[in-house]
């Protein structure tokens, strides 16, 4: 590898690491700041919290590494230029094509890094977070409840509880429980607790100072039994049957596509999915094209520093989502296929990042023409 490769590839890595550590931040700040609850409040340990932060984070990388690519780039080039450096590198007959090269195999090595992601990493980290996250429900199961919040987390049941004042302590509570389909029950309490029994999978909720209410056996009216004390057992074995076990085949593309001929085009479920198939393979890709236009757009605002080229980076990243989104409508709408869907972004910053370099490239080398010429006139 030529100094001129080594020299670009190193602008471009602490760039790189610096807009990478901001976004996952940023990406990771609600997730910190709900397992500190955990860890605070719910007193989970602090190994488990490490084990949460270690699944989720393969998916947060996958989102990062196309962004910081973009970034990198951009704010390295704008640097290059500020400090005239390219008009040196031109100088010496190392031209605009030329400075690509490394920033290709910058962008190619992040590429295969988040195709990695998205096809190893990722799966393993959900199916190891789904499986940590059920055995913590299993040892404390008010880590699954949100004060505020309507769950479902047991089978056939609703659960809201207005507040945890501690650990398996709860204030507020409303039940919908329609485990049996012809006689639901609605159960409000002012307070509860939950009592766990470590060497069972049965957990009870002791409910306080509340009332049932049940459709009474005349169609026209209902019952409303009113309680001091109420407990409720449930079994949590079918939930953790399956803890261990991957978390449900998906259909083969083929499959997906049956499905969807099959329907004539109606399974939304099965588009989307073929749709999100394809994305692991375009979403990757985007790397290339992302590593590519951020040579001309650095170049083009080498006066706005790194501040700069960061909000530029975040603009285009926007304008990529955005495009995205659209594409997701047009696919549920059945307007646009899944596969035009998925890399349709693609190709579009694919058509602008080629127009850019090859406005850029002749830019440069007009102005090299023109100093070619003037000097000769001088001479």
């Amino acid at each position: 590898m030529k100094l001129i490769d080594r020299y670009i590839l190193k602008e471009l890595s602490i760039p790189f690491l610096i807009s990478l550590l901001v976004l996952l931040f940023i990406l990771l700040i609600n997730y910190l700041l709900r397992t500190m609850d955990l860890m605070i409040n719910q007193r989970v340990d602090l190994l488990s919290i490490g084990e949460l932060i270690l699944f989720i984070l393969p998916s947060f990388l996958v989102f990062s590494l196309p962004m910081a690519v973009l970034i990198a780039t951009i704010v390295a080039f704008a640097r290059l230029t500020a400090d005239s450096e390219t008009i040196v590198l031109q100088a010496n007959g190392i031209g605009f094509f030329r400075w690509l090269l490394p920033v290709g195999i910058f962008s190619v090595a992040i590429y295969f890094a988040t195709l990695f992601l998205s096809f190893v990493a990722q799966p393993w980290g959900g199916q190891s977070l789904r499986n940590l996250t059920l055995t913590m429900l299993r040892k404390q199961v008010s880590l699954g409840l949100e004060p505020g919040v309507f769950t479902d987390l047991f089978q056939n049941m609703v659960l809201y509880v207005e507040d945890i004042t501690a650990p398996s302590k709860l204030r507020g509570v409303l039940l919908f429980d329609f485990r049996q389909a012809d006689e639901p029950h609605l159960i409000i309490a002012q307070e509860g607790s939950i009592i766990d029994d470590p060497k069972s999978d049965l957990i009870s909720f002791k409910l306080n100072r509340g009332s049932l209410h049940q459709k009474a056996k005349d169609q026209d009216s209902y019952e409303r039994i009113l309680f001091s004390t109420y407990e409720l057992t449930l079994d949590l074995g079918p939930m953790m049957a399956n803890v261990n076990e991957p978390a449900g085949e998906t259909s083969s593309p083929q499959e997906l596509r049956e499905r969807i001929a099959a329907s004539k085009g109606q399974d939304l479920q099965a588009i989307q999915l073929l749709e999100e198939h394809y994305k692991n393979f375009s979403f990757p890709t985007s790397c290339l094209f992302f590593g590519l236009i951020g040579v001309p757009l650095g170049m083009f605002a080498k006066r706005s520093g790194r501040l700069g080229g960061f909000a530029i980076g975040l603009v285009m990243i926007l304008g990529y989502y955005l495009m995205t989104a659209f594409a997701d409508i047009l696919t549920s709408a059945r307007i646009l296929p899944p596969l035009w869907a998925a890399w349709s972004p693609n190709l579009i910053f694919g058509v602008i990042t080629s127009g850019l370099i090859i406005l850029t490239s002749g830019v440069f080398s007009f102005r090299r023409f023109a100093r070619q010429t003037t000097a000769r006139n001088l001479a």
